[in-house]
């Protein structure tokens, strides 16, 4: 479409190009920022013609220049973004320091360097904390995207608290200044954070609001396609595995969310029975190469990745590594897919009392995500059958199904191995209701843990399988152990029984393969 035609097409987009056209930029400015909502979710084009013509002394738009060029370039986009020169100059106004500030901030989420993010974020907020109406005068056009630039920097370093509310305030300015595009962003991203932290009432309540915002306005496209990842997550927590496929694979572009849709995927494959642990993991490894290494650092990507990894190598035999594989948290942070997991880890190597230290930990936690608690209360009960107490496996497993239930989050379920999850659910009262949940559950095609070993390594079988494997002999490991050469046959003989093996080549074979050298 040629300029006449959009002049003729809608006065708004009219008088700015006549602006333009007389070389009057502050009035084309002016203009531009008064209908800003329109502009950015009907006409991006009018948007670039301005920001690409008006003068760089201007620094909220040198950004949105910037910012229009590097979303142009779709797929091809590099992964760092970087920031425009912004000139400052005495007498700024409050909205153009803040603006700065936020290119700044974006800037240095995009290289993985959160902390200097989260400085220039909580400085851009404290002026907006501190400006009057006045100071804001003409900058209140793009208060929507600046918050949800702050909320994206937050939630990217696990801060989903603060996240959410940064969002939702988005949400609020985008439907108060009648900015369609700016609010479904908002709302996908709400979605996205509810359903990783197992809150699936919320994530479907921002969906509908998103949805519905689609019906009203048909031509607006969200900048981001979150609510798709938040969809595919809802459906692996039904276990719907092939659905959860579909939505990763309708994304289009994932933009700074690239590296969570592709780790999501592995934990998608990680629930297949049929899918091959190494070669899924690998594939993962080699897709991560190809995102920009400073985002792998980012707390909410290291979560979702850490998970798929973790679940991968549990699969793959590997239980030592898929333990590490786990970043740590505290179990009460909302970005955790880990906390309940790594108890059920231990609980598998037969570290069955560190395991049940953990989840009193978790369990005690002042606030506490369904994920997190869900995972925790199936670990706990395993932990209790496994000691012979039926009685409270039970009670524990029920409460485990009621947030199961409630949230859907039947994944919690698949942390046990399959004959453990039918032991569980044979202690239940007949007249439970999660009875018949479990035993979905069995039943469902996904791929469960390998039953646990009896016992770990110790720190001295640990030592030995070192030095074994580095091709000492037994009198030689004795020697540098200073200890006698039968001591260290019983070390072996342990090690052959707690690995399964019957030579030093099976030994030093199996040893690798779970991560133990």
């Amino acid at each position: 479409m040629d300029r006449m035609a959009q002049q003729a097409e809608d006065p708004r987009v009219s008088a700015i190009f006549r602006a333009l056209a007389a070389g009057d930029h502050e009035r084309a400015i002016a203009l531009a920022e008064r209908h800003w909502s329109f502009l950015s979710s009907f006409r991006g084009e009018v948007r670039r013609a301005v920001a690409d013509e008006v003068l760089r002394a201007h620094p909220s738009w040198a950004v949105v220049r910037q910012g229009l060029r590097h979303a142009a370039l779709g797929r091809l986009r590099p992964t760092v973004w970087v920031a425009p020169d912004l000139p400052l100059p005495p007498g700024s106004s409050a909205n153009e320091r803040i603006v700065a500030l936020t290119a700044r901030a974006m800037a240095a989420r995009s290289r993985g360097r959160l902390d200097e993010a989260l400085g220039l974020t909580a400085q851009a907020r404290q002026l907006l904390r501190a400006a009057t109406p006045r100071d804001l005068e003409g900058g209140r056009f793009n208060l929507a995207e600046v918050h949800q630039e702050w909320a994206q920097i937050s939630a990217f370093a696990g801060h989903a608290d603060d996240a959410v509310v940064l969002f939702e305030r988005a949400f609020s300015l985008a439907t108060e200044l009648r900015h369609p595009r700016a609010a479904m962003d908002a709302a996908a991203e709400l979605a996205w954070l509810a359903a990783v932290s197992g809150r699936r009432g919320a994530s479907l309540g921002w969906l509908l609001r998103l949805e519905q915002l689609r019906a009203d306005q048909p031509d607006v496209r969200g900048t981001r396609e979150s609510d798709r990842i938040a969809r595919a997550l809802l459906l692996l927590d039904e276990l719907d595995l092939a659905g959860a496929r579909s939505e990763l694979a309708a994304i289009e572009d994932a933009r700074e969310h690239e590296l969570l849709r592709r780790a999501l995927g592995a934990l998608v494959d990680a629930h297949d029975p049929l899918c091959d642990p190494d070669t899924a993991l690998a594939h993962l490894n080699g897709e991560i190469e190809a995102v920009y290494d400073g985002w792998t650092s980012a707390r909410l990507n290291a979560v979702v990745l850490g998970a798929a990894r973790s679940r991968l190598l549990q699969r793959s035999g590997q239980p030592e590594r898929a333990l590490r594989a786990l970043p740590d948290a505290q179990p009460s942070q909302e970005l955790s897919f880990e906390a309940g997991r790594a108890a059920s880890l231990l609980h598998l190597l037969g570290e069955h009392e560190r395991a049940s230290s953990l989840t009193s930990r978790i369990l005690a936690a002042p606030t506490l995500s369904p994920r997190v608690r869900a995972d925790a209360l199936v670990a706990r009960a395993a932990i209790e059958l496994r000691r012979g107490d039926d009685g409270r496996a039970a009670e524990t497993f029920s409460r485990a199904l009621r947030v199961i239930d409630e949230h859907r989050l039947l994944v919690a379920l698949t942390i046990v191995p399959a004959d453990e999850l039918r032991a569980l659910g044979a202690v239940l009262p007949a007249a439970d209701p999660g009875a018949r949940l479990a035993r979905h559950v069995v039943d469902t095609s996904v791929a469960f843990p390998s039953a646990g070993l009896d016992h770990r390594l110790t720190a001295r079988e640990r030592t030995v399988l070192s030095l074994l494997a580095g091709g000492l002999t037994v009198v030689e490991a004795a020697a540098r152990l200073t200890v006698s050469a039968n001591t260290v046959k019983t070390q072996v003989r342990s090690l052959y029984r707690k690995l399964g093996v019957h030579d030093r080549q099976g030994l030093s074979v199996v040893a690798r393969t779970r991560g133990l050298l």
